[in-house]
């Protein structure tokens, strides 16, 4: 869960700033870098679970082609973008390549069955609001 991963990020940046001395120019720069972490960790939130997700612009990132770090990699780039442009990122994932033609005894049959969404809002296939990268 990417949330989960930028808490963890949080208090592992927390942990590294604690193991430097403490003098005042140490004592700064940790909290300027907490607040860094902690303005960028609210605006992520923010623009993942928007009030109303039929009115949030979107950026919707697929990435169906290439190896599973090329997709990884498109993801992030989709999300930098979205970040910067304030979308909330939506991931197609209704066609994944992984599981196509895939029977799982685990009951694996859709990416939502492997990984927890990135964003309350989920992707209309056919959405008039859509916006590629």
């Amino acid at each position: 869960n990417l949330s989960n991963d930028l808490i963890n990020a949080k208090t592992d940046l927390a942990a590294v700033n604690n193991d430097l001395s403490h003098d005042t120019v140490n004592a700064t720069m940790q909290q300027r870098c907490n607040s860094v972490v902690t303005t960028i960790y609210k605006r992520f939130h923010a623009l993942q679970n928007p009030e109303n997700c039929t009115t949030a612009r979107k950026l919707i990132c697929d990435g169906w082609t290439g190896g599973m770090a090329s997709i990884l990699h498109h993801w992030v780039d989709c999300f930098i973008y979205a970040y910067h442009t304030n979308r909330t990122m939506i991931l197609d994932v209704h066609e994944w390549l992984y599981l196509k033609n895939v029977k799982s005894k685990d009951g694996v049959e859709k990416f939502e069955d492997l990984f927890l969404p990135i964003s309350k809002c989920q992707y209309s296939y056919n959405s008039t609001n859509r916006t590629n990268e």
